[in-house]
């Protein structure tokens, strides 16, 4: 396995639409009472039944003009079958796609199942917040080949948050070639956070984006004709 250090790379345009998002439609459960009994009865009144965790935004990707696409000589970003695709030709490159309103959050997990359907079995693939520009971003991911990393964008250079050397590093937390992987982002508190099946593998305290758009991301590495599907993400507040 060749060493995978992180490049700093062209940022491919985009279009960012999205559906819009507001406390309304986002979902989270409310405190649900049941009616008070009659006095006359000195029944006690209901407990409200206590609300998980608020969550922001629940994508199935049924509705292909929410996330962005693209298509150019270098990659592709499109909707497949109620999947959202990322796709690229090129070695040693990075695409990515986010919704298209360009909503901002702060404070929260993002989470999604990923499947690697290209022929590149070292492209690492996985998500994104705090997105300020093209240049200032965290994102955080693995690869089918066992490698992970947790890296911050800041301007004309990148730091590998998970790594002492800046590079994505192999991992017994990542299994190999897996038909699917359940990858989490926690971007809360001062606090980058990577889940693989619910299960944190690495954190670092970060503090220096604290809000901003949030995306999905393939990044290609030595092998070109890399492919991931995009299912089920939700964003979840994070106290």
């Amino acid at each position: 396995m060749s060493t995978r250090l992180v490049f700093f790379v062209l940022a491919l345009s985009f279009a960012m639409l999205a559906c819009s998002l507001s406390s309304d439609s986002t979902g989270g459960g409310g405190a649900i009472s049941t009616d008070p009994a009659p006095a006359a009865t000195a029944e006690p009144a209901a407990t409200a039944t206590p609300s998980g965790p608020k969550v922001l935004l629940n994508e199935d990707f049924s509705q292909d003009d929410v996330w962005s696409t693209f298509t150019s000589d270098n990659g592709a970003v499109s909707y497949d079958a109620g999947q959202y695709v990322l796709a690229t030709k090129r070695s040693q490159w990075f695409v990515w796609g986010q919704p298209e309103s360009e909503p901002t959050f702060s404070d929260v997990i993002i989470e999604a199942t990923v499947k690697n359907t290209g022929d590149a079995d070292d492209a690492g693939f996985g998500l994104m917040c705090n997105y300020e520009d093209d240049t200032h971003y965290y994102y955080a991911g693995v690869a089918p080949d066992g490698y992970l990393a947790v890296v911050k964008a800041d301007g004309d250079t990148e730091k590998v948050l998970s790594s002492d050397t800046d590079q994505w590093e192999s991992s017994d937390s990542v299994p190999v070639n897996a038909s699917s992987y359940k990858i989490g982002l926690e971007c809360a508190n001062g606090r980058v956070a990577l889940y693989l099946n619910k299960e944190e593998i690495f954190s670092a305290q970060d503090k220096t984006f604290t809000e901003g758009q949030v995306g999905v991301f393939l990044q290609s590495f030595d092998k070109s004709d890399a492919e991931v599907h995009f299912d089920n993400l939700t964003i979840t507040e994070v106290k």
